[in-house]
């Protein structure tokens, strides 16, 4: 219950000292702006790092782009015939 007491007074803070400040408003905002800026930024980096063959995400999303062509591929080859 102490858990929930603790987050419940941090929020009161946080959310008086936005009423009483606009500039606390705008800091929390871009702050939050900031982190999802920074969590993009990460995926970027693991999606498209040069060493590919390290990065498991990078692996797993050529996998699955090269079965889906190799499935289309095998379609084609069979609707030909």
């Amino acid at each position: 219950m102490i858990y929930y007491y603790t987050l419940f007074s941090l929020f009161a803070i946080v959310v008086t000292m936005m009423i009483i400040d606009q500039n606390v408003s705008t800091y929390i905002f871009l702050l939050s702006k900031s982190a999802k800026l920074n969590i993009e930024r990460l995926f970027w980096m693991m999606r498209f790092h040069p060493v590919v063959q390290n990065n498991f995400i990078s692996r797993w999303i050529m996998y699955r782009k090269y079965l889906k062509i190799s499935k289309d591929l095998e379609n084609e080859i069979n609707q030909n015939k």
